[in-house]
C-alpha cells in the first residue's frame, strides 16, 4: 500500500505494526494510559474490548479498506542489559536491566478519502503518558502530513471535543484551523465538537 509506506518513510525512526483483530491487545497500554480522555469523550473508561470495537468499526458507507490502524515503537527499543562493575570488588559484576519502558508509545488511526477522496480523516492519535512532553505526537502528525502530501492528498481534517483544551491547542499549534461545529451524545451527555482542517500544499 502507498500511504502506509511513505508514513514510514516520514517515520524512519519508528517501527510501524498494523494493527488488526488478531493482535490489538499491543496497543491496550497506550489506550490504557490516556483514560482521562476516554472520560472526557466518552464518559467511561476504555477496555480491551473497546480497543477491539473501535478498530474494527468503520463508518457506515465507509470501506474497511480506508482504515488505517498503526501502532508505533521506537526501533531498538528492547530493553538491554546494563552491566556494572563494583569498585569494593573487581571481580563481582551484576547485571541490571533498565526501566522498562512501554514497547508501543502511540497509537494513530485515520482513514483515507474521507469525507471526500482527497481527505485524509485523523481520527485518533494517543501517545503513551511516559512518552508526553517529548514532541512525538508532533513528530508523528508532521509525519502524516507529509505521507498526505506525497499520495496527492489536499487536505486533513479531524474533530476533537471542545472543552478538551490541550488537544485543542495542539491541533491550532499543529496549524490546523476550525471550519465548523457539530453536537454528538454519550451517554446521555451532549458534546460540542470542534471540526478541524489543514490544507495541504504541494
Amino acid at each position: 500500500m502507498i500511504f502506509p509506506r511513505s508514513l514510514q518513510n516520514a517515520l524512519s525512526e519508528y517501527e510501524i505494526m498494523p494493527i488488526t483483530e488478531s493482535n490489538y491487545e499491543t496497543v491496550f497500554d497506550v489506550y490504557d494510559t490516556n483514560q482521562s480522555y476516554f472520560l472526557l469523550t466518552e464518559g467511561k473508561p476504555i477496555t480491551l474490548s473497546g480497543v477491539l470495537q473501535s478498530i474494527l468499526s468503520v463508518p457506515k458507507g465507509v470501506s474497511p479498506n480506508n482504515k488505517y490502524c498503526l501502532g508505533l515503537q521506537k526501533k531498538q527499543s528492547a530493553t538491554a542489559d546494563v552491566i556494572k562493575s563494583t569498585t569494593a570488588d573487581a571481580n563481582t559484576i551484576t547485571h541490571e536491566t533498565a526501566n522498562s519502558e512501554p514497547k508501543m508509545i502511540a497509537y494513530l488511526e485515520f482513514y483515507t478519502s474521507l469525507p471526500s477522496p482527497e481527505c485524509i480523516w485523523l481520527s485518533l492519535l494517543l501517545v503513551h503518558v511516559k512518552h508526553q512532553g517529548k514532541s512525538i505526537g508532533g513528530e508523528i502528525v508532521k509525519a502524516l502530513i507529509k505521507a498526505a502530501r506525497a499520495t496527492r492528498h489536499k487536505e486533513i481534517r479531524l474533530g476533537i471535543v471542545a472543552n478538551h483544551l490541550k488537544g485543542v491547542s495542539f491541533w491550532k499549534k499543529m496549524g490546523f484551523v476550525e471550519i465548523d461545529r457539530a453536537t454528538t451524545t454519550q451517554r446521555d451527555v451532549t458534546l460540542e465538537i470542534i471540526i478541524f482542517k489543514l490544507n495541504l500544499d504541494f
